[in-house]
């Protein structure tokens, strides 16, 4: 809206007025409130619209600020912001020797974590609680005269002989067994006797 006024110029030296200058004054109308709805996610560095700060809480938020338009005039505005969360998740796995998850072999027990992009494209944290098993490996000697019986296998000669069997955890367990075998001993002799 515009509007005009007439102003008079007075010179008070001369006690005269001078001629009359239009000016022309427009009024620029406040502007009705207006929301703004944004999105994020959850663990995010908001700056915009008059607000700076992190949001490590998902959930839904209103503020309302004034914003200047282009005008120089006030504008109140209402920002509700929607905050995703970051899903995180864990599980726990027992391998031997190794565990592949992901593309990565992994030859230690620990805790691993990858980020990944949930649906709703934010962060997930996913974690693996992992427990790594060695395979087992025992040895033990044994002497024997002509054979010897281990696990239902009879051995005949000296020599070193592995099984492999299953541990507590389900990973190999090598047994070695070094055995030596003493063949039977023949003696032969001869004998005199007298009659009586």
């Amino acid at each position: 809206e515009s509007s005009s006024l007439l102003v008079s110029n007075y010179n008070a030296q001369t006690a005269c007025e001078s001629p009359t200058t239009a000016l022309s004054i427009t009024i620029f109308p406040t502007y009705s409130p207006q929301s703004i709805y944004d999105t994020i996610c959850q663990h995010t560095h908001y700056q915009n619209h008059n607000i700076d700060q992190d949001f490590n809480t998902a959930g839904d938020f209103s503020f309302t600020v004034n914003e200047q338009s282009s005008r120089q005039c006030d504008s109140l505005v209402t920002l509700y912001l929607h905050v995703k969360p970051q899903i995180s998740h864990s599980f726990e796995e027992q391998a031997c020797v190794q565990y592949t998850w992901n593309g990565t072999t992994y030859t230690q027990s620990g805790s691993y974590t990858k980020t990944f992009t949930a649906a709703n494209g934010c962060d997930s944290a996913v974690t693996l609680q992992l427990t790594i098993f060695p395979n087992v490996t025992h040895d033990f000697s044994a002497t024997s005269c002509e054979s010897y019986q281990w696990d239902d296998v009879t051995y005949t000669q000296s020599g070193d002989y592995t099984r492999h069997f299953t541990s507590v955890h389900g990973c190999d367990s090598a047994v070695t067994l070094h055995l030596t075998i003493h063949p039977a001993s023949l003696y032969e002799f001869s004998d005199v006797a007298c009659g009586s």
